[in-house]
């Protein structure tokens, strides 16, 4: 028997299946074409803009450079994307730097204006701008660093100035630096615990807190960058609580770092004796500076 014929529905759907997949690949090609051109004329744009803009600002004869510390807000480059144009990108702390020295040999500038307003980068960057400041000054050109707010990084960049002038509503915050660190190795001992750890270097101290009683020289040498010299100084009283003794000044004298971690106690003084130089940490504690011998031979009398 002869096969019956296929039914009018099946016909038209076996003719239709090749167009539906042909439709479908014409339409995922002319849609990457398409996005294509969209891509590459947004880069053609972007290019455009970027050699057709501003090529700098013209200098004139006695101009003065003005830098603002508040730019100062990072360490690399600025991660990119493909609406940011690059001239919209704001200066690295090297570009900045680089810029003074420029200006020192310039002969078109000749003055620097620096802004006192807030510094959000690190110590490292502000070295850096500091640095060139000074490179600046070395130039013979003035430079001064003004503004209405003076915190340790903003003093410590300005300090390369000639001059530094602070508004008269103006706020300085210049503490200085400091370091304190908690030793729990007595506490562990009356409680009966002993602390395990694994050291992994000499200058690595982070753990030195839970098995110690003070720190180790390594760790105490790190404390040297710190070291200030105090010159013919006497004792204004006796020994106060926590073994600390009063001097002129209003300074302290602290037994915190003596003969760290040997369990030596520093000798009592009475009032009057006088020392011809006091070597140690400078540090603030309790509304009062302290200065802190790490032993006999710190303290000369």
């Amino acid at each position: 028997m002869d096969n019956p014929p296929p039914l009018p529905n099946e016909t038209q759907t076996q003719q239709q299946r090749p167009r539906r997949g042909f439709g479908a690949l014409t339409c995922l090609a002319l849609g990457c074409l398409g996005a294509a051109l969209c891509f590459f004329g947004l880069v053609f744009l972007v290019a455009i803009g970027t050699f057709t803009g501003d090529a700098g600002v013209e200098l004139g004869s006695e101009s003065v450079l003005r830098v603002r510390l508040a730019d100062l807000q990072r360490d690399g480059p600025l991660q990119g994307g493909m609406f940011l144009d690059p001239a919209d990108a704001p200066l690295t702390a090297a570009e900045i730097a680089r810029a003074i020295r420029r200006a020192g040999e310039d002969g078109r500038i000749e003055a620097l204006y620096l802004v006192l307003d807030g510094v959000g980068a690190g110590w490292a960057v502000c070295r850096e701008v500091r640095e060139a400041l000074l490179e600046f000054r070395d130039s013979g050109k003035p430079s001064v660093a003004a503004g209405a707010f003076l915190g340790m990084r903003d003093y410590y960049v300005a300090s390369a100035c000639d001059k530094i002038a602070l508004a008269p509503g103006g706020v300085a915050l210049v503490n200085g630096t400091q370091a304190s660190v908690t030793y729990f190795k007595r506490a562990f001992d009356k409680i009966g615990v002993d602390p395990e750890f694994e050291h992994v270097g000499d200058y690595k101290s982070a753990v030195e807190p839970y098995e110690r009683s003070g720190p180790s020289a390594p760790a105490a040498e790190a404390y040297e960058s710190m070291l200030v010299v105090v010159s013919n100084v006497a004792t204004t009283g006796a020994v106060m609580m926590y073994d600390e003794t009063p001097l002129q000044g209003g300074l302290i004298l602290d037994d915190f770092l003596f003969d760290a971690g040997k369990n030596d106690m520093m000798p009592s003084f009475t009032q009057g004796t006088v020392f011809k130089s006091l070597t140690g940490v400078m540090n603030w504690h309790i509304g009062a500076r302290k200065i802190l011998p790490r032993g006999d031979p710190d303290m000369v009398r």
